[in-house]
């Protein structure tokens, strides 16, 4: 019998080791109007660099306190949103370290046991830091520009259907703006020189406006700016010309002095339109009237813009 009793706890003993040291975090949590840490590995405190002494006391404290803070709301609110439908749980979110910046982990847990007011879920932890970063990056490129790295239309996009989901929105000024005669001075001095005008004038665009500044290239010579908090007024015509002046730009080439200029259209939100491609259309629209009329300077869109960018063409 005492054999019998000693080989349990030895096989137990190594199957407590096996799982400490599992990579990766292993966590039994009780989960009802608040959350409760039963067990954790190694691997656990691994992920957040600490001994299992520098965890315990830190979960006993506040059981999310290693949680990222901005992610601590939403990290509740998608686990209970989980249980709440009967499915495993399944999030991702940051986590702090003791000694290098916040981590990445991915957790899956299930329920293994139900009690009167709670359950019990049995967790793993991964750290996904890595495969988030590189995901990041893939996300960085396919929203900006390879040229200048200002964001290119795809991402433009984004940001304004981000403006545009919240409720509250202030009026907002949409300014298209390319470069006059690009094509000439293309295939005069060609396309490198061309590409670093462009690369100057991306420059110009970034030190121009606040942090509210939107700032895309689309295509070629187009640029789009988006200004929240700009609409009509004294103080908007101020920083068009402002925006008209900072992209004047004087070039040297092969012992050519060249004054580059850009036209801007500009429409307002939501105006004259409250998605991307509407305010594409009315800002591009006044870009059209602009280089026909008065390069180098700007001008709203309005109704009559319209008609007589069609008659044009009749």
């Amino acid at each position: 019998m005492e054999n019998k009793v000693g080989q349990a706890g030895e096989d137990r003993l190594r199957k407590e080791q096996i799982i400490d040291h599992i990579p990766g975090g292993i966590a039994i949590y009780r989960i009802g109007k608040t959350v409760e840490t039963l067990y954790f590995n190694e691997g656990v405190c691994d992920l957040h660099g600490k001994t299992r002494e520098e965890y315990a006391l830190g979960i006993r404290k506040n059981p999310i306190a290693d949680v990222f803070e901005e992610d601590r709301s939403r990290v509740l609110a998608e686990a209970y949103s989980f249980i709440s439908r009967g499915l495993p749980i399944d999030i991702s979110y940051r986590i702090y370290h003791k000694t290098m910046p916040p981590r990445w982990v991915h957790l899956t847990a299930h329920q293994v046991q139900k009690e009167e007011n709670a359950a019990i879920y049995a967790a793993i932890l991964m750290d996904i830091s890595k495969e988030h970063h590189m995901l990041d990056a893939l996300l960085l490129r396919a929203e900006h520009d390879d040229l200048t790295g200002l964001y290119n239309r795809a991402g433009f996009k984004h940001i304004l259907y981000q403006f545009f989901a919240k409720k509250n929105q202030t009026d907002a000024c949409f300014v298209m703006l390319d470069i006059d005669n690009f094509k000439t001075i293309n295939d005069a001095y060609g396309h490198t020189k061309g590409d670093e005008i462009l690369c100057m004038l991306a420059a110009a665009l970034e030190q121009y406006g606040d942090s509210d500044t939107v700032v895309g290239r689309l295509g070629g010579d187009e640029f789009a700016i988006f200004m929240p908090n700009i609409g009509h007024g004294e103080d908007a015509m101020l920083r068009l010309q402002n925006l008209c002046d900072a992209t004047k730009l004087e070039i040297h080439v092969e012992e050519v002095h060249l004054s580059v200029s850009c036209s801007l259209g500009v429409c307002i939100a939501p105006k004259h339109g409250s998605d991307f491609d509407t305010l594409y259309d009315h800002a591009d629209r006044a870009l059209f009237a602009t280089k026909r009329t008065d390069k180098g300077h700007f001008k709203y869109f309005i109704i009559f813009i319209s008609y007589s960018y069609i008659n044009l063409y009749d």
